[in-house]
């Protein structure tokens, strides 16, 4: 993210708490999200719907970790350009897609999927 002024006001909580040296937004912690992918129980080869996908960062543990195939949807230009980059970095560009788009508009989102992951959306959404 740069380092741009942002309006905390305004500005999306991720953004907020990214500002702030948060680097990943895990209610519950790391644990608690692991938690919830062991009882997912996913398969290789199955599809992961991640709503605002920020970083990437999940999508690509997912990947890595059970095999599946993400679309990430994020709103936010700049976390987008970043996940993008940390997809290439990762070697995943052909298991995890990241696009622009806004969680309130799925129908925007071409694909079935077996998952939907939503991870502290709720509070990171600004009026």
């Amino acid at each position: 993210m740069s380092q741009s002024t942002i309006n905390f006001a305004t500005a999306p909580g991720h953004q907020v708490m990214a500002r702030a040296g948060k680097k990943i937004l895990r209610p519950g912690g790391k644990a608690a999200t692991e938690q919830l992918f062991q009882w997912a129980q996913f398969q290789p080869g199955e599809t992961v719907l991640e709503l605002a996908a920020s970083f990437g960062n999940s999508a690509i543990a997912l990947a890595k970790q059970y095999g599946v195939r993400v679309v990430g949807i994020e709103k936010n230009p700049e976390s987008v350009a970043r996940a993008r980059a940390n997809i290439q970095a990762a070697g995943l560009a052909e298991q995890v897609q990241v696009i622009e788009g806004d969680i309130f508009h799925l129908e925007q989102v071409p694909g079935q999927f077996d998952y939907v992951l939503a991870e502290a959306i709720l509070t990171m959404q600004s009026a």
